[in-house]
């Protein structure tokens, strides 16, 4: 790397860092519950970008920071097992035993089916729905983490839904329907009955 291109590079990660660094350690906290361990994983993250320099590799900076900073700072809560609640065996067993394999499998099929959609999105789309529905961002906090106005979050949020829901309208169409209409209600009939 050319001084230039050092130079370059050390005022984007200065930047990122004073700017981002607060915000992300919030999020790490709420995961770790725990103010050092949070530092750790924020530091991690940046650490790695500082030594691979790569930087211009990133595409999506804000989706990348908070993806890497939560799997940093799970992996740091799980060296630690006291970090960890844990259940006692009757009650382990007592959800083990009531566990359908059924469920399981139905249920990762529409996560995959999903995850296949969610692919399909442009990038706008997807970036706001997994931070709003799956991540549990306010429609606020995700116009803050994007850069973007709240009525914009909402705006792609109802276009990401919209597809969504036309896109598990068309998948279902094309498969057979009534033996996955069957499976489901053997699940909801279980749910309400079992």
């Amino acid at each position: 790397m050319s001084k230039s291109e050092y130079k370059k590079f050390k005022n984007w990660f200065n930047e990122m860092y004073n700017d981002k660094f607060e915000r992300l350690y919030r999020y790490a906290f709420s995961i770790t519950k725990n103010k050092e361990l949070a530092k750790d994983a924020v530091s991690e993250v940046f650490t790695v970008i500082w030594q691979n320099k790569n930087y211009k590799d990133i595409k999506q900076i804000d989706a990348y920071l908070h993806v890497s900073v939560k799997h940093a700072a799970i992996s740091l809560k799980s060296k630690n097992p006291q970090n960890f609640d844990s259940l006692s065996y009757d009650e382990a067993n007592d959800v083990a035993s009531n566990i359908n394999p059924e469920h399981i499998l139905i249920g990762k099929e529409l996560d995959l089916i999903l995850e296949n959609l969610l692919d399909e999105l442009p990038a706008h789309m997807s970036i706001t729905f997994q931070l709003v529905k799956k991540q549990g961002y306010s429609n606020k906090e995700a116009a803050k983490e994007l850069g973007v106005s709240k009525r914009t979050v909402e705006a792609n949020l109802y276009q990401a839904v919209k597809r969504l829901k036309e896109g598990l309208f068309e998948y279902f169409k094309e498969v057979k329907i009534n033996d996955f209409i069957s499976r489901m209600g053997i699940v909801i009939v279980s749910l309400l009955y079992g």
